[in-house]
């Protein structure tokens, strides 16, 4: 039992790093790994405690990243229709056509 809790212990702090790094597909990839589904019962409970903090952090990452993209979003369509306003204040054709 000591492996595998060594084990999930380790490739949980690997998805905390690579979340870190942005590195989004490899906390993907880590999660996905066959040996996260259907084994977590069997860990210790010090370290299912310690793991579901770890993932805890985890999603809130996710949430901080998401408000973040979806702020650019607002901010990029925003600067568009400014463009777009002046373009046409400007004779131009919209991009939109």
């Amino acid at each position: 039992m000591s492996e595998l809790n060594d084990l999930f212990e380790q490739l949980t702090q690997d998805a905390i790093e690579a979340a870190l790094e942005g590195q989004w597909d490899q906390v993907i990839a880590l999660y996905d790994r066959p040996m996260f589904q259907g084994q977590l019962s069997q860990l210790s409970p010090e370290i299912s405690h310690k793991i579901m903090k770890l993932d805890e952090w985890l999603i809130n990452r996710i949430r901080e990243v998401q408000a973040g993209i979806r702020q650019n979003i607002f901010e990029i369509q925003d600067n568009r229709r400014k463009l777009e306003i002046l373009k046409r204040q400007w004779g131009g054709t919209s991009t939109a056509e």
